[in-house]
């Protein structure tokens, strides 16, 4: 059973979920749900929980606003807020803040990757590794389609917004997967940022 609704901000829907791991290995994993940036919640990532805690892992998962009650922008600062909180209250979460790792699916590996990959503070939590499943990382082809009626980016911001593109020189290691069932579009995102990291 996990401390569901612990405050990482001030604004409503800004908790996380604490599972936390057992024995002495003190490392901290945190997770971003997906759900096309509009729907769903930290429960929806309750049931991968288990593989972390079994591991020793303190398991984490992120609440966030839901477009389009929040802007894009509001839901990665929250992404990324919430992943500072979860470094500053390491030993409270009975994990070391060196031993940290992000994952994220659908939207919420876009989550991953801005929090996780992309350099956005000099004070960013140091993340030992990301796992990115069946995400979208360039939001230039977003901005085009059907789901931009919500997300409302400008294609500035669809630029700016993308982390494929401010990917920096050094990332952690990255793990991204797909299903074989996946749209191609997920498909041909996962290949491209996959490719992107290799090189």
């Amino acid at each position: 059973v996990p401390e569901a609704g612990v405050a990482y901000g001030s604004a409503v829907g800004e908790v996380v979920d604490i599972f936390r791991g057992g024995g002495a290995v003190r490392r901290l994993h945190v997770h971003y749900h997906g759900g096309a940036w509009q729907a769903l919640s930290s429960q929806d990532g309750w049931f991968i929980a288990p593989s972390w805690v079994d591991a020793g892992y303190t398991f984490v998962s992120v609440n966030f606003g839901l477009v389009p009650e929040v802007s894009l922008v509001t839901q990665v600062d929250q992404a990324r807020r919430a992943l500072a909180w979860c470094r500053d209250n390491a030993d409270a979460l009975d994990a070391s803040a060196d031993q940290i790792t992000v994952s994220g699916h659908s939207s919420g590996a876009y989550l991953a990757a801005m929090a996780g990959l992309v350099n956005w503070s000099r004070d960013k939590p140091r993340v030992q590794a990301v796992v990115l499943a069946s995400g979208v990382y360039d939001l230039y082809p977003v901005q085009k389609s059907a789901r931009n009626g919500y997300l409302k980016l400008c294609e500035a911001e669809a630029l700016a917004l993308s982390p494929i593109r401010i990917l920096p020189s050094v990332t952690p290691p990255c793990i991204v997967v797909w299903s074989t069932n996946e749209l191609d579009e997920f498909k041909r995102q996962s290949m491209e940022i996959a490719s992107f990291l290799e090189r």
